[in-house]
């Protein structure tokens, strides 16, 4: 899966506002500290402002900052701010697809694995981007990328439960 463009820039900005802490500071200034393109920061901290997760202030000494402290922010917020829904499969929630008779469990599989990405999103904070606690911190059974190339997905025994479960029930 990919994350956006928009989703890596909307957290790189916000790192560069909770580095900052109380400090306001313009769009100009977080693009050059974040390295990010200007316009593209104007257009995302407008998105994190209409999800509260920003507050501006206008005229000398105005910028923006963050709303509410680092460590109450998490990347699921900032995510779904500028990209919508976690897990949305074009723009859909993949509870609701209908595959027909070729693949009706495809949509379940979306649906799980939307429910994974947030589960772990939601506890990382920007408090935890700016300080580190978030680097290399991953739910049980999940591989760093590029590990299951071979073909042969390893789940946890957790997951494996879970997948017998689902197939019983069916």
């Amino acid at each position: 899966m990919q994350v956006s463009a928009r989703a890596d820039y909307a957290l790189r900005a916000c790192v560069v506002l909770a580095s900052a802490g109380d400090v306001s500071m313009s769009a100009e200034v977080v693009a050059m500290k974040a390295d990010l393109p200007g316009k593209f920061v104007e257009a995302i901290l407008t998105k994190l402002r209409q999800a509260r997760i920003v507050t501006t202030q206008r005229g000398p000494g105005g910028g923006c900052r963050l709303a509410r402290p680092a460590s109450d922010i998490t990347a699921t917020e900032i995510i779904e701010a500028v990209d919508g829904p976690i897990g949305y499969v074009r723009g859909l929630d993949p509870k609701f697809l209908d595959y027909a008779d070729h693949a009706p469990h495809l949509g379940t599989m979306w649906a799980d694995v939307g429910d994974l990405m947030r589960q772990h999103l939601d506890h990382v904070t920007l408090d935890d981007l700016v300080n580190g606690h978030a680097a290399g911190v991953r739910p049980q059974g999940v591989g760093r990328p590029g590990e299951h190339r071979s073909g042969t997905a390893q789940r946890s025994p957790e997951v494996s439960a879970d997948i017998v479960s689902y197939r019983s029930d069916t």
